[in-house]
């Protein structure tokens, strides 16, 4: 089975190489993600994966970040 997957994962990667037009979007469709961890109701924590926030810049993005962990307190 990992033979299989490896085998899988390098001509994904040599196709995708090869083009590198595709392999930039697939890298750019990657980074326009992020996860989030967020309390539950339950006392755990859910992960979820939302769209990074293109606009804003790292000041900005600290800010949202320790209001989030407020929240958590």
């Amino acid at each position: 089975m990992d033979d299989v997957a490896s085998r899988l994962a390098k001509a994904v990667f040599a196709v995708t190489h090869r083009k590198a037009p595709l392999w930039k979007k697939a890298l750019h469709a990657v980074r326009s993600f992020r996860p989030v961890l967020k309390p539950d109701l339950e006392g755990g924590f859910s992960l979820s994966v939302e769209p990074s926030a293109a606009g804003k810049k790292g000041l900005s993005l600290l800010e949202e970040t320790m209001e989030s962990l407020g929240s958590l307190s």
